[in-house]
């Protein structure tokens, strides 16, 4: 398994070379990504393949939590396989879960309506995300406030700061080269989404980073802090429905057990701060920061 970066070079240069010489070797090589000039490899010789590997098929899923103590015919087991797209490191983790928790109910562990992600899924995710540039983290963090497929013209509109469509398209492309998004078309229009593990992991990225805005604004007195409340709309835009509302309602709770009752005051000192910027600046800070005070008021 090839994670660190400093010897993917390594490996190209020896893929390249065992793709010029003449051998009888089998060499499989697994990675979370793809390797750099793997394309301009597999171009050049007929022996180099590039095979993605997808989830477990249905039947396999089902043997992997039969031989975890099911029965194959709980109520919702094939929808738990297709929730956690057939991913067998995930399935184990929840099958002691839901059986000592929830006494092997299945369908009484989906309604909570939460994607479980273990310790170490949840780290080959986060490994992945920091290798992701900026504008990629970007792109990761829309898909995750918009919860659902999304058009690439509709994710374009609501880009702030990258303005050059091919930005966009080339991050998509580096998503999908490690596996991170999902894509769906309609009409012959491609639209993207997370898968709903990496959506998980995401949101809880993007929330953790709010949250730390947050505070060095207010440690510092220094709006030039936020980012993240800056170039994202953390409600789903067009939306106002519960669904919509989920990353902001997780984010209030995550401040109140920082600042407690004064957390509308907090964030009101921070919006009396973005008063004198322009709009460029401010970006959607203004409107996230004023959602959460509002949301506050109605508590």
């Amino acid at each position: 398994m090839l994670h660190q970066k400093d010897n993917i070079e390594d490996y190209s240069k020896l893929w390249q070379t065992l793709s010029r010489k003449r051998h009888q070797s089998c060499i499989l090589i697994t990675s979370r990504e793809q390797l750099p000039g793997f394309n301009a490899i597999a171009a050049n010789s007929k022996g180099v393949r590039c095979l993605r590997l997808q989830g477990l098929e249905q039947a396999d899923a089902m043997a992997l939590l039969q031989a975890g103590g099911f029965t194959g015919k709980e109520p919702g087991l094939s929808a738990l396989c297709q929730q956690y797209r057939g991913n067998p490191l995930a399935l184990k983790t929840i099958i002691p879960l839901i059986q000592s928790i929830f006494a092997g109910n299945v369908s009484a562990f989906r309604r909570q309506s939460s994607i479980i992600v273990g310790d170490r899924l949840e780290a080959l995710l986060n490994q992945q995300f920091n290798r992701l540039s900026e504008s990629e983290r970007s792109i990761a963090y829309w898909l995750a406030i918009w919860q659902e497929p999304i058009a690439l013209c509709r994710l374009q509109s609501h880009l702030l700061y990258a303005s050059d469509p091919s930005v966009i398209l080339t991050g998509i492309a580096a998503l999908e080269t490690r596996s991170l998004i999902e894509k769906r078309f309609s009409a012959d229009t491609p639209s993207f989404t997370l898968q709903p593990m990496v959506m998980k992991v995401v949101t809880d990225r993007l929330i953790e980073q709010a949250v730390r805005e947050i505070n060095q604004v207010i440690q510092s007195d220094d709006i030039s802090h936020l980012h993240v409340l800056r170039t994202h709309w953390l409600m789903r835009p067009g939306t106002d429905d519960i669904a919509g509302d989920r990353i902001l309602c997780q984010l209030q709770e995550q401040l109140f057990r920082v600042y407690s009752n004064s957390l509308s005051q907090t964030l009101l000192q921070i919006l009396f701060r973005l008063q004198d910027h322009s709009p460029q600046v401010v970006g959607y800070a203004r409107c996230n920061l004023t959602a959460l005070v509002k949301k506050l008021d109605l508590a």
